[in-house]
């Protein structure tokens, strides 16, 4: 906000603390969104790539995707905190789609979390077009939460056959005893684990983690980003999620690994 508020082509809106999900609801009611793309990520995370986004947005015109970034999580539809029905969930720490799908979504399921989504309909502020999440949770909006963007994309896979597609986790930093805090993901982007969740665990997250904290507040720049990405291990696909690119069949209703095509595509993209 500091380096860019100012600037021309920066919108910066104020939103109640409803978490991220939150926001992209809002703004496909209230802004006037002129872009044909919408590019979400989180406060920690830190781009590492100068074609980050360009990769994103390429993969959606070539393969005709409609969202590309990072996997949260695919459901088998054998959950018991989930629908019967699968889908694939895409996350807010790196989501690329076009703005008319961002709005269906928006419209329709919702990325709010459910548990945050009473006292917004009882004001009268949202309302959402589908409602097979509070039939299935019951009355009661804290019976079954959700995280951001898990209704939307249920609502997605259930109703509609969009194709998806979800980089790879490379990299990854922070090992026992110390916890998990970070992640690179396909060499675009840096997924530090610097959020509310972190506070006040920071025992637990171990003393590189206290010393990074600390010295992001007092001043982030590419020489702190540089040395943090270089504690950073090879992820290890029996330890680790979501080491493979990964592509979402639509009509299947089934995830596949990427295809050598595919995989070929993305590194070219790289270096353009």
């Amino acid at each position: 906000m500091a380096e860019f508020g100012n600037d021309e082509d920066v919108t910066i809106i104020r939103l109640k603390p409803l978490w991220d999900g939150y926001s992209i609801d809002y703004i496909m009611r209230f802004c006037d969104v002129k872009t044909e793309y919408v590019c979400m990520i989180e406060t920690d995370v830190f781009p590492i790539h100068k074609n980050w986004l360009y990769v994103c947005i390429n993969l959606i015109k070539e393969y005709g995707f409609s969202f590309v970034g990072g996997l949260l999580s695919e459901t088998s539809g054998t959950e018991s905190i989930y629908p019967p029905n699968k889908f694939y969930w895409l996350s807010q720490y790196l989501r690329v789609g076009k703005t008319e799908d961002y709005k269906e979504l928006a419209m329709e399921g919702g990325f709010t979390r459910f548990h945050a989504r009473k006292e917004l309909e009882e004001s009268g502020e949202m309302k959402w077009g589908n409602d097979d999440w509070k039939k299935w949770a019951s009355e009661d909006y804290q019976v079954r939460g959700s995280d951001n963007a898990v209704v939307a994309h249920y609502w997605e896979d259930k109703y509609r056959e969009n194709n998806k597609f979800s980089f790879a986790v490379t990299n990854v930093m922070g090992v026992p005893p110390e916890s998990g805090y970070g992640r690179i993901i396909d060499d675009i982007i840096f997924h530090f684990g610097f959020h509310r969740t972190s506070v006040g665990v920071e025992n637990e997250m171990g003393k590189k983690y206290c010393d990074w904290k600390d010295r992001i507040n007092n001043g982030c720049d590419d020489g702190l980003i540089d040395e943090m990405l270089s504690f950073a291990r090879a992820a290890n696909p029996i330890q680790d999620a979501f080491t493979t690119r990964s592509v979402w069949d639509g009509k299947l209703k089934k995830s596949f690994p990427a295809s050598e095509e595919l995989h070929k595509r993305i590194e070219e993209l790289k270096k353009a």
